[in-house]
């Protein structure tokens, strides 16, 4: 049976490196979770700049850039998510060798993305859900709350004879611009849903659950 830790001198273990492999994979995820944060708050901050400067400049066109921040923002986020998706993925993995030997080695598998947590289910409906539906409903209503503020916003300002660079563009443009903006959005949520479906059936059937 191979041993937990190297002898002195000697190469390391098999369950050494996967023990190692498991830490280094830990600290990725809490990278790339923090990292995620901290992009996404420069975002918001970003935002609200833009916002405040449309509002002290009088020149409220400045605010249809919003929308396309926020997109930009919820692209990073969304690529981030299928980076942490992945890192799961193999973090699982890992675990599941290591469980073998030791069950403690349980924390991916049971409280992560891919966990088994026990339903709790009101008319069929697993209240667990809530929270991520919360979540994607939230991030949805702020960006069309800030695409309808900002064509407000752009016809106020044209009706109010803005002549400013910013109010150079046609509202139809604009218009444009935000429809290939959603569809982009909408493109890149779909395929990082079938991300996550596709792993969770990868890690089911290699782990089925009682």
């Amino acid at each position: 049976m191979t041993g937990v830790r190297a002898t002195d001198g000697g190469e390391p273990s098999g369950d050494e490196l996967q023990v190692r492999l498991y830490e280094l994979l830990h600290r990725k995820l809490e990278s790339e979770r923090t990292s995620r944060m901290t992009r996404a708050t420069r975002g918001g901050l970003l935002i609200a700049v833009v916002f405040g400067y449309a509002v002290l400049s009088g020149d409220l066109r400045f605010v249809a850039l919003t929308p396309v921040l926020y997109g930009v923002v919820a692209m990073d986020g969304l690529k981030s998510t299928v980076k942490i998706l992945y890192l799961t993925r193999h973090l699982v993995r890992v675990e599941r060798k290591l469980g073998e030997r030791e069950p403690l080695y349980d924390w991916a598998s049971r409280h992560g993305l891919f966990g088994d947590v026990p339903r709790i289910e009101v008319a069929d409906f697993d209240l667990n859900e809530i929270p991520t539906i919360a979540l994607v409903v939230s991030v949805a209503a702020g960006y069309v709350g800030l695409v309808v503020l900002s064509i407000r916003t752009w016809t106020m300002s044209a009706g109010m004879g803005s002549r400013t660079i910013a109010g150079s563009a046609s509202l139809e443009l604009l218009l444009v611009g935000y429809a290939t903006l959603t569809v982009v959005l909408l493109v890149i949520s779909g395929v990082a849903y079938l991300h996550f479906q596709r792993l969770t059936e990868e890690i089911e059937a290699g782990h089925p659950r009682a």
